[in-house]
């Protein structure tokens, strides 16, 4: 399973990355959503999106509801993460919503398997 990682702070980037590869799954990083959207197909071939939602240009959501058409399981994270911006991110169709800092297990069940908010 090839997974995508979208954050602008290196660090979280990193070690999202790290957590992913340590479960067998293959990741490819990216700093914004315009970095992820100039990748095109490889972009488009993944089968599960974790995006932060504050980056500069293009936001989490905003990429959410671009690759809403396509089989990509999306995961939006935010430290800002409040009820309004959950339930845009579910209805926009998100696999779950979650906040920072993150809880790995169920990062991992978003990625994975079913719908958590």
């Amino acid at each position: 399973m090839r997974v995508g990682v979208i954050d602008d702070d290196e660090g979280m980037r990193d070690s999202l990355g790290a957590l992913l590869q340590a479960h067998g799954l293959e990741v490819c990083l990216f700093g914004s959503v315009e970095d992820a959207l100039a990748e095109g197909d490889k972009l488009f071939a993944l089968s599960a999106l974790i995006v932060d939602q504050h980056l500069p240009g293009l936001s989490g959501l905003d990429l959410i509801r671009r690759v809403a058409d396509h089989d990509i399981a999306t995961v939006l994270i935010s430290a800002q993460l409040d009820n309004k911006l959950k339930a845009e991110a579910l209805k926009a169709g998100a696999r779950a919503a979650l906040g920072k800092p993150l809880d790995a297990g169920l990062l991992l069940a978003a990625v994975n398997s079913g719908r958590y908010a």
